[in-house]
């Protein structure tokens, strides 16, 4: 079944980053309309397009040392993560099939199974959610772990937020979502 497990795992992997860049838009979008809503409850505040646009995109926000860290990091995590992806991904697909074949042991499970349009709809939820587990571990593992931490606090050290910010990660927790993602992935595919 490493085709259909490939074929599902490109689909999440692509949905995925699709469903980031949404959630990351919403979320800065929903953050204006409630600032905006805010605003229009301040009884001091000038209610046009110009004082709104002051208040949620301050330009000293925007030119502080946050922001250019932000920036910057995006492009240096941009240009670098190819190395970091890559060698994620060989670890990843070596710790999958492991994992995998633990699994199939431990379950004495050695049938193949044919998939259908269904199932590989059905699995690619499946695997969205474990994806999306497996990131949850991740994340909170760097948080409880105190070495993690040192790694990870880079991700909630920005004093104002852009929607560059949530780029702002360390390649550790980048290798660390992968393993842990990808080790989340083999449960439903096994």
């Amino acid at each position: 079944m490493p085709i259909v497990s490939d074929v599902i795992a490109a689909i999440t992997d692509f949905a995925m980053a699709r469903i980031n860049i949404l959630l990351m838009m919403a979320t800065f979008v929903s953050g204006g309309v409630f600032a905006f809503l805010f605003l229009l409850a301040d009884t001091n505040a000038s209610r046009n397009i110009r004082g709104f646009l002051r208040f949620f995109m301050p330009v000293s926000g925007w030119l502080s040392h946050s922001t250019k860290i932000d920036v910057l990091l995006y492009f240096i995590i941009k240009f670098s993560f190819r190395w970091v992806a890559l060698f994620a991904a060989i670890l990843t697909t070596f710790l999958a099939e492991k994992a995998g074949a633990a699994l199939s042991a431990w379950f004495q499970f050695d049938q193949k199974l044919q998939a259908g349009p269904v199932t590989i709809v059905i699995l690619c939820i499946i695997m969205f959610m474990f994806s999306d587990l497996g990131e949850f571990i991740s994340h909170y593992t760097q948080h409880k772990n105190r070495y993690l931490w040192e790694f990870h606090k880079i991700h909630h050290s920005a004093t104002f937020l852009t929607p560059l910010t949530a780029s702002r990660v360390h390649p550790v927790g980048v290798l660390l979502d992968a393993v842990f993602i990808g080790l989340c992935r083999v449960i439903p595919v096994t």
